[in-house]
């Protein structure tokens, strides 16, 4: 049992992975994707490799100028997130990297500020090893043949905002049917960070179904 103890809590991430787990693992390539589309990508390309012996590779590179803003941020629970303030961004509550940490038992994530390495056996380290632009992230995970193909079919949802490919094929660009504007409710940061309900005026688009 892999557990990490804070002042507060315990986190038994053996525990938070078999949780995930029953969502699908799909989640892990959404949300690595829009974090990668928040930023001012041009282009994001995903790799999942077959898996051998149940355990495939997964990775995820983006061009974005500035990288990730900071690495410490992929391991500080519930840290400030600047997203929160950007009710347009997908992203609010620095969570998304942690779930997708949970699920791998071997992570390396390069960005343009450094690299910081995660393994289960040896616990978290940081180096000075970089990217001149953009962010790669690299992950081992147990997946069987079914768990693959379901991700891959699944990956077929995403809209993309820029070009992002998938296993060596770019996702297809879909046009909007229909646009319209609609209030949705949402949450966003008030001025203390806190977050709060509000609803906001929004654009809609209608695409027609695959």
């Amino acid at each position: 049992m892999t557990k990490k103890r804070t002042n507060w809590i315990v986190v038994d991430l053996d525990g938070l992975s078999q949780t995930l787990d029953r969502r699908g693992k799909e989640f892990a390539i959404y949300e690595l994707v829009q974090n990668a589309w928040d930023e001012k990508v041009t282009r994001v390309e995903v790799n999942i490799s077959k898996p051998i012996s149940g355990r495939s590779e997964l990775s995820v590179v983006d061009d974005s100028p500035e990288g990730f803003r900071d690495l410490a941020d992929s391991y500080t629970m519930y840290a400030p997130s600047y997203k929160k303030t950007d009710p347009e961004k997908r992203g609010a509550f620095n969570l998304g990297e942690k779930f997708v940490l949970a699920l791998c038992d071997q992570v390396t994530i390069t960005s343009t500020s450094g690299r910081v390495e995660f393994s289960k056996n040896s616990g978290r380290s940081r180096s000075k090893t970089r990217r001149a632009t953009g962010t790669e992230f690299k992950g081992s995970l147990l997946l069987t043949i079914a768990e693959h193909k379901h991700i891959l079919d699944k990956a077929r949802y995403l809209i993309p905002p820029v070009p992002t490919i998938i296993n060596g094929t770019a996702l297809p660009t879909r046009t909007c049917l229909k646009k319209f504007n609609a209030t949705l409710s949402t949450v966003i940061a008030d001025a203390e960070g806190r977050m709060r309900p509000t609803k906001r005026r929004t654009s809609v688009c209608i695409y027609e179904p695959l």
